[in-house]
């Protein structure tokens, strides 16, 4: 499975080898060497997970309710973003810690992306890392949280989750 195992040993590997199987159950293409996202049906299409993920959006759009994806890994970030933009037409927002990641418009701070997200009526998607959403972040108008990759520390992950649940 990891094309670099034979070059590590030890903890070395073992860490590699989880980290290949992290990318490759959050899309194949990230194992694969993501590029880019080319061709979004296809990039869909390859993937039951995303596509698990988009019919679970489309049920939440149906009830007009918004929701948090986390993921920590930037390239599926943005594939995740890119998805969701085409199969529902929706401006969707990331906040990584990186302003100009994923297509941000970087002049607006993650706050002021937490207020643009919140004020849209109905149906509203953001993807956070649960590292850049762990630090003073409040998202009350959330109904949703899916984890899309687990975070190493469970610690860190619930600390994300609560910022969705902490007032509303």
């Amino acid at each position: 499975l990891n094309r670099h195992a034979k070059a590590l040993t030890g903890d070395g590997r073992r860490l590699s080898l989880i980290h290949d199987l992290r990318k490759l159950s959050g899309h194949i293409e990230l194992y694969e060497g993501f590029r880019g996202v080319t061709d979004i049906t296809q990039t869909i299409s390859r993937s039951p997970k995303l596509q698990a993920v988009l019919k679970k959006l489309d049920e939440i759009k149906r009830r007009k309710e918004k929701a948090l994806v986390f993921t920590e890994i930037r390239n599926l970030q943005i594939i995740l973003r890119v998805a969701i933009q085409h199969t529902f037409g929706l401006e969707v927002d990331v906040i990584s810690g990186d302003a100009a990641s994923a297509g941000n418009n970087i002049r607006k701070n993650r706050s002021d992306r937490i207020a643009d997200f919140e004020a849209k009526e109905g149906f509203n998607v953001i993807i956070m890392s649960p590292i850049a959403a762990g630090v003073g972040l409040n998202v009350t108008k959330a109904n949703h949280i899916i984890h899309y990759t687990r975070h190493w520390n469970p610690a860190k992950e619930e600390q994300a989750t609560d910022r969705a649940y902490r007032i509303g």
